[in-house]
């Protein structure tokens, strides 16, 4: 049998087409070799697991004017802050444009879609809703608490540490101007009510939860993107209450190796010297289920309030 010729290495760990082998000394029949997978009907790849969804979507939109990628497929592709069960989500998201029906294909989520000026960008032949009209389209896919979380991710950026001056996605402002372009569509309550909550400077979507649970159950007043210089140094904290002056830290899986433990520990020294108080939370604390299996409040909830009232007798003291 004659050996099947090799994939040339930019075609390597990436969804194939018949279009991916013009230009190409390879035709369609080198998708019937061994080292071929199938993903779905004219898709294979020689690498799987290095094939995402969202691989898939782009592909399927390549070249086409009338077809965008939207929704779950968008978001996948910017990278947004999307829920676990959403991240890696295998159905695409493509909507029809110009009137076209939608699409009609397997682990296909099809729409029939119009968009404004500025809501739909470009790359490298793939057409793609922009972080502002993802945010706005993902409304009525999420929970109110998760599209806070992804519009956090979408305009964070800093004014202090290592990630200062790095550029936001996109601003408030700028996501506040798209929904006023749609200020009858379905959706765009949700999604307002959501952005009245999205702050600049969460850095993950635990911090963005933390933050979210203190506030309904009347903790307010929270301060973001705040540093602190102590021996020359800066100590930033996730959360500062602004009224009592602590620091909250979110401490994630992370912090268990011993390198970040050592750098905890210096920092809340740093942070005492300062004369702030810190507490530090962990996932546990964030949802409590008693031993019957209901829901009760937050262990999150007693730390936060007695912490900050340690903290305003320590400053009246």
């Amino acid at each position: 049998m004659t050996p099947s010729k090799s994939i040339p290495p930019h075609l390597r760990r990436r969804v194939l087409t018949e279009r991916s082998l013009e230009n190409t000394d390879l035709t369609r029949f080198r998708f019937r070799a061994s080292d071929m997978t199938r993903l779905r009907p004219g898709m294979y790849t020689t690498d799987p697991d290095a094939v995402s969804s969202v691989d898939i979507a782009t592909e399927l939109a390549r070249g086409l004017d009338d077809v965008v990628v939207y929704g779950v497929s968008a978001a996948q592709w910017h990278g947004l802050r999307l829920p676990t069960r959403l991240l890696h989500a295998p159905r695409v998201h493509l909507a029809s444009t110009g009137g076209k029906d939608r699409i009609r294909r397997v682990m296909v989520k099809g729409a029939k879609a119009s968009f404004l000026p500025g809501e739909v960008a470009e790359y490298d032949g793939v057409r793609i809703t922009t972080p502002e009209r993802t945010f706005f389209d993902l409304a009525r896919m999420v929970s109110p608490m998760e599209l806070v979380a992804i519009g956090d991710g979408i305009v964070c950026s800093h004014r202090f540490g290592i990630y200062a001056g790095r550029p936001p996605m996109s601003t408030i402002p700028q996501i506040e101007a798209l929904l006023s372009a749609h200020r009858r569509a379905r959706g765009v309550a949700l999604a307002r009510r959501a952005l009245s909550r999205v702050r600049v400077g969460s850095d993950s979507v635990m911090e963005t939860r933390m933050r979210l649970i203190a506030e309904d159950y009347g903790i307010v007043g929270w301060d973001l993107d705040v540093a602190v210089e102590v021996d020359g140094r800066l100590v930033q904290p996730d959360l500062r209450h602004r009224r009592s002056g602590l620091f909250v830290q979110y401490e994630g899986a992370h912090h268990n190796e011993s390198s970040q433990v050592e750098r905890d520990i210096e920092r809340l020294r740093r942070t005492e010297r300062a004369g702030h108080r810190e507490l530090r939370i962990y996932a546990k604390d964030l949802v409590t289920v008693d031993r019957f299996g209901r829901n009760t409040t937050p262990r999150l909830i007693p730390l936060l309030r007695q912490a900050i009232d340690q903290a305003l007798r320590g400053r009246v003291g």
